[in-house]
């Protein structure tokens, strides 16, 4: 299944790289919640890369850690950076910011 990830673009040269690194993040709690954020849409901010990820793992398998909430247009994943490093199977730059004006 292929997922997106989006990032700076110094980030997504290191991930292409080395693999994903732990990340602590505290979204919309008090406890911290460790894992890499993906989304089933390759979406793009004005300064950020997107990496496409192909993972060994069936949708049923990810399921596991969708995270819902709300009505949104896309679907979100959570996913433990073990898991995301151990299961990824093909890794690129799929989206890069472009400059305004081009």
């Amino acid at each position: 299944m292929r997922l997106y990830h989006r990032t700076t673009r110094a980030n997504a040269d290191i991930i292409l790289r080395q693999g994903f690194l732990d990340h602590v993040d505290r979204h919309t709690s008090d406890f911290g919640i460790e894992g890499v954020w993906f989304s089933d849409q390759p979406e793009n901010a004005a300064d950020d890369a997107v990496v496409s990820i192909d993972f060994a793992l069936s949708a049923k398998e990810l399921s596991a850690f969708e995270w819902m909430e709300g009505e949104r247009s896309y679907r979100e994943w959570l996913i433990p950076t073990k898991v995301v490093n151990a299961k990824r199977r093909k890794m690129q730059i799929c989206r890069e910011a472009v400059a305004e004006g081009r």
